[in-house]
């Protein structure tokens, strides 16, 4: 998927690439970066109220 940004690809161009489709690309390319958002916000909200958290 870092290919994408990396060389400016579209969904489409991608998916040609990986052999699937660009509504795969699409889906993987939001679920990555909805996982990237709510790790930094999670980090941000544990360091604001000093929340320990043993995982």
């Amino acid at each position: 998927m870092n290919a994408r940004f990396k060389k400016s690809l579209s969904f489409n161009t991608t998916g040609q690439e990986l052999g699937i489709t660009k509504e795969a690309v699409r889906q993987w390319e939001s679920k990555a970066l909805r996982k990237l958002r709510r790790s930094r916000v999670t980090r941000e909200i544990q360091e604001k109220f000093e929340i320990i958290v043993l995982w």
